[in-house]
């Protein structure tokens, strides 16, 4: 047996692969020891603003098409499929905003009256506007699988009744939370007998419907829930350990299955060739995993919550085995951190496709000859929400709660120079984790 652990500072864990089915080399494996340092824990390709089609798309069109080409590219080395997808999508409405800036022009000169109406420049400001829908739908389409992307990340873990419990347990609960709460547990029973157990399950139902019941009394309903604070804390604290759980597996842990993959990928690849190559190709395989699934977590949450995930995540699951008041604070401050940032990126996904189908209504309206003032007001609409979506994105996605950061607006290479204080909210610094590969003596693999 081999173990490998992938550690960060106050952030271990380990995995055991059956190095006598995977490990071609398993004399040379077993007894070597390699520690690899910084794994380039990058951010994924995210753009804050979509690209709108018009005449100012001639001047970022070189840094995007760079920018989406460079992170495409490296996504096909790394096989990270999101990021695939994210990138190639950029880059084509990139390109195709490069038809648009000539239409753009021509519209602009026709309608100050400074061109003659002919044929050819009608049929260029049509094609233009086509073409201009279709960059619409290609960075609709970014927005709405990010969209889809935090619905599912949500629905695969019950931040949502974590936080309607905390309601229960605040000095002036509602009346609301508890019918919510029994809905949950109705709507998916399997779910939460196998985290709570058949018995306690039961127990949990009997409780709140008994509290329900009470909803028209005010002072009695506030009893109970004060009586029985210290049993909605237990169910608070078995849903958050196993959510943190599942969320410490799925996206900051390489799993045994996924190693042995590995394993297996890698002896095809250095068949009949020396036991280091070996080991330096799964080494690399498995940084790669852990890039990927690094991106993917940022992607829904942001870098800054993906930091506190990683770094807190396995010692508050600790904490909360333990019963640790302390545990119980951290893990509920990180589920209502998570929480918020899945809702702020909806918004941003929500008011991006706004813009985009106003913009695509310019277009339209172009080709279908509505009336100038209708395609103005849909131009300013778009416009405005274009400036809305870039200034979340910029102000508030890697801020703690709704806090605006207002000094997000100026560069930060511009910040660092000019203020000898710390940058309140800014990027952090990348993780620092390791993959360590060592033997373990032969009795404890029998183990």
């Amino acid at each position: 047996m081999q173990n490998i652990t992938f550690s960060e500072p106050q952030f271990t864990t380990s995995f055991w692969v059956n190095s006598e089915e995977t490990c071609p080399y398993k004399e040379t494996l077993l007894c070597v020891k390699n520690e690899v340092d910084n794994i380039d824990l990058s951010s994924p390709y995210e753009i804050s603003c979509p690209t709108t089609p018009g005449m100012l798309g001639i001047l970022h069109f070189p840094y995007n098409c760079y920018d989406a080409s460079a992170h495409f590219f490296h996504a096909i080395r790394e096989g990270d499929l999101e990021e695939i997808w994210d990138s190639i999508i950029h880059l084509l409405s990139s390109f195709l905003n490069l038809f648009c800036v000539p239409s753009s022009i021509i519209q602009g000169l026709f309608a100050l009256s400074l061109i003659p109406v002919t044929g050819a420049i009608i049929l260029t400001i049509l094609i233009g506007a086509s073409v201009g829908v279709l960059i619409c739908i290609f960075e609709g389409g970014i927005e709405g699988i990010s969209l889809l992307r935090e619905i599912d990340f949500v629905k695969d873990f019950d931040f949502n009744f974590v936080i309607e419990l905390e309601q229960l347990i605040q000095s002036s609960p509602s009346t609301e939370s508890v019918k919510k709460i029994l809905t949950i547990l109705k709507e998916n029973p399997k779910k939460y007998k196998k985290i709570f157990g058949t018995e306690r399950f039961q127990k949990i139902s009997e409780l709140l419907t008994n509290i329900d019941t009470q909803s028209d009394n005010p002072c009695y309903y506030k009893k109970l829930l004060q009586d029985n604070t210290s049993q909605i804390k237990e169910i608070m604290c078995a849903l958050m350990h196993d959510n943190l759980k599942k969320l410490h597996e799925q996206y900051t842990k390489l799993t045994p299955t996924e190693i042995e993959e590995i394993c297996k990928k890698v002896k095809k690849q250095c068949n009949n060739n020396c036991s280091k190559k070996y080991k330096d190709q799964f080494i690399k395989q498995c940084q790669n995993q852990l890039q990927i699934k690094y991106k993917k977590l940022v992607r829904r949450v942001r870098d800054r919550v993906v930091q506190d995930i990683y770094r807190k995540v396995f010692s508050i699951n600790e904490g909360l085995m333990h019963n640790d008041p302390e545990a119980f604070n951290e893990a509920l401050s990180l589920v209502k951190d998570i929480q918020k940032q899945t809702i702020k990126k909806k918004i941003v996904h929500i008011i991006g496709l706004c813009a985009l189908t106003a913009s695509a209504l310019v277009f339209f309206g172009i080709m279908a000859g509505f009336p100038p003032s209708i395609i103005f007001a849909l131009f300013v609409t778009a416009f405005i929400l274009i400036c809305i979506r870039w200034s979340m994105h910029v102000m508030i996605l890697d801020s703690k709660g709704w806090y605006i950061n207002w000094s997000a607006m100026i560069p930060e290479c511009i910040r660092k120079k000019f203020s000898t204080n710390a940058l309140p909210y800014s990027q952090p610094d990348p993780l620092i984790m390791r993959i360590v590969l060592h033997s373990i003596p032969q009795e404890s693999a029998a183990f």
